[in-house]
């Protein structure tokens, strides 16, 4: 990277919008930006679509339009913070960093080990910038925070919308995420100014900021009109509180922005419009006496503006140099020639998509170029290079991701399930009465209830040959699931399955690869698109549950998503208790899974400190949610 951080190296921790929004801004700059992401999960706003990014052939990745907005310029990195090898891998990236960014709830990191002072302990001139709703101290510390809500809480929406005598009229928030955007911005500055002072001083800092501050602090000169008059604000619409006239008005065949700032343009603006005596009344003259007289002005102006096309009126009033402005479209404006000629939109090579538009920094320095070469990354991207690059070795105890579909893994050709060799049948065979079998075992460990865990095999056994489903897409629902649980027994088993099953071979070796598979059969299509986005997101888009919904009614939907679920325990189960593939050179008779499988992945990693009871007929799981968990 180049430009004039290109010696800074930010430790990005943070997730969702603000943290990431700072870090964009400094990658922007050319600081080597490492986005630490979680494992299989990732950024939440990953999954915050539609809209998604599509690969080359028109296909959905799982990247969304809101999480490439904020993460342009970074290098991701998997680790899971909740493991001590996690820990260890966070230290040692935060001893050779510059500036560590985090947005975690209060106290959260130090628990982990991974607190300013935990980390200033090995690097002592660290820049450590936190980024909390409320602040490291007050009542409201510890709880969570939203823009809505800030904008809510900090006095945005009281004065934004038409007052509420109007139609439509009522509070609103703003249209973009503005507190999440300006806690960033704030949060870059912060970092530009801590690490200015590290420069004069040798000293890192410590940067507490929170987003009702920032909401408060940017209230600007709604805020000091009332603190000057004790009148509280009040929404006005698009109408300026202290400048006039500023407000939209009709035209005869649209609305144009009118943004008059002193009295020497609203004299050029009156001639404009036919009025040339309105600016020699002493009711108009000064911008004091509009904003006092402003009904009756505004009134009149409208009344001037809907004689002419909104066409007429631009080119008039440009041309006397008045403000305004057509209400544009998100469209319109990426199309406007001064924002194309300044070329805010550019396309950056991308690894799925083949290219990403990208809406670049506005900064234009005369002696630093920016560069924008490296686009929002998969999630794990780079965990191999930066680890390598630094020295840092990978965390053994943390699983493999299951790939951002589309990503290129390294080919290793498929088996044909119909014509194996002797020696790949016993090693099938090896796998269905041997090791997989012994998932019973692992459950009744984990459930202490050894009926219970009867009970659960049997009812797998109902779910795989037993429901309304077609086998192969019972099987392709399975393997979806073992694919991101890189769960290698499950895996195996219920590729032979599928396969033997109807389902293209070819598609089973691209979900192995971690490519979108592409699938002839539109049922199979949607079974892949259900189990999948299930398993990433948590729920299913509204067109893919309609689509399953009308081939098999809501029966089949939950039965497709009861073996998702089932299905999911199991795999996860296996990799808990690091059941391997059988001995005598599995894995060399059939191919793996890249990255490999049997890692271990703690089924109850989201519960630290789970406690396990056992009940009659069912038990219970409980304990503390991490701080970060969705």
């Amino acid at each position: 990277m180049s430009g004039p951080l290109s010696h800074v190296r930010v430790l990005d921790l943070s997730r969702i919008m603000a943290g990431p929004w700072a870090s964009q801004v400094l990658a922007d700059l050319g600081a080597d930006v490492i986005k630490v992401e979680r494992p299989d999960v990732g950024d939440d706003t990953r999954t915050w679509g539609p809209p998604y990014l599509t690969d080359a052939e028109g296909r959905r990745t799982g990247d969304s339009g809101y999480y490439l907005s904020v993460n342009r310029g970074k290098r991701s990195v998997a680790l899971d913070l909740s493991t001590p090898a996690g820990q260890d891998a966070v230290r040692a990236l935060a001893a050779q960093s510059d500036v560590v960014l985090e947005n975690f709830k209060v106290g959260a990191l130090g628990r982990y080990g991974l607190g300013y002072s935990d980390l200033c302990a090995v690097k002592p001139d660290l820049i450590y910038c936190s980024i909390t709703g409320f602040g490291q101290t007050g009542p409201k510390r510890d709880n969570a925070a939203y823009d809505f809500m800030i904008q809510a809480m900090g006095g945005l929406m009281s004065v934004t919308g038409e007052p509420d005598n109007v139609a439509g009229g009522g509070p609103q928030k703003v249209g973009v995420p503005i507190v999440d955007i300006m806690t960033g911005m704030y949060a870059a500055v912060g970092v530009l100014a801590a690490l200015a002072h590290r420069d004069a001083t040798g000293e890192g800092d410590y940067i507490d900021l929170a987003m009702l501050d920032v909401q408060v602090g940017f209230l600007a000169n709604q805020a000091m009109n009332y603190l000057v008059s004790g009148k509280e604000p009040r929404r006005n619409g698009n109408k300026h509180p202290n400048i006039q006239p500023q407000d939209v008005f009709q035209c005869r065949d649209g609305y144009l922005v009118l943004a008059v700032g002193n009295d020497g343009q609203f004299r050029r603006f009156a001639k404009a419009i036919g009025r040339a005596d309105l600016a020699d009344d002493a009711d108009y003259a000064t911008n004091q006496q509009r904003v006092r007289n402003l009904p009756a002005l505004h009134a009149i102006i409208s009344a001037e503006l809907m004689r002419q096309d909104l066409a007429h009126w631009l080119a008039t009033l440009e041309e006397l140099m008045v403000p305004c402005a057509p209400i544009n479209t998100i469209p319109m404006a990426l199309a406007d020639e001064q924002v194309t000629h300044r070329k805010m939109l550019r396309e950056i090579a991308h690894p799925v998509a083949g290219t990403v538009p990208q809406i670049v920094s506005p900064l234009r320095l005369t002696n630093s170029t920016l560069t924008f070469d490296r686009p929002p990354p998969l999630l794990g991207e780079h965990t191999d290079e930066v680890l390598r690059e630094l020295g840092v070795t990978r965390p053994e105890d943390v699983a493999p991701i299951m790939p951002t579909p589309g990503r290129s893994l390294p080919r290793i050709p498929m088996f044909d399930a119909k014509s194996m060799t002797p020696e790949q049948e016993k090693v099938y065979e090896d796998i269905v009465t041997g090791p997989r079998r012994a998932v019973v075992g692992p459950l009744r460990a984990a459930l202490h209830n050894p009926k219970l865990a009867d009970r659960w095999q049997k009812f797998g056994a109902i779910l795989r040959y037993d429901t309304s489903l077609p086998p192969r897409l019972s099987e392709l629902a399975i393997l979806v699931t073992a694919r991101r649980w890189n769960a290698e027994l499950e895996w195996h088993v219920h590729a032979k399955a599928g396969i033997d099953a109807g389902l293209p071979a070819d598609a089973v070796e691209a979900l192995r690869q971690g490519r979108p598979p592409s699938f002839a059969d539109s049922e199979e299509a949607d079974v892949y698109e259900f189990a999948r986005t299930l398993q990433q997101a948590g729920n299913v888009p509204d067109d893919v549950y309609a689509r399953v919904t009308a081939r098999w009614g809501t029966v089949g939907v939950v039965e497709l998503s009861s073996v998702i679920g089932y299905y999911t325990l199991v795999s996860m189960t296996l990799n808990v208790h690091e059941i391997p593939l059988p001995a005598g050179g599995a894995a060399e008779v059939l191919p793996p899974l890249p990255g490999g499988g049997g890692a271990l992945v703690s089924a109850l990693s989201v519960v630290p400190q789970c406690r396990i009871t056992a009940k009659q007929d069912h038990c219970q799981i409980t304990g503390q949610a991490p701080d970060d968990a969705p």
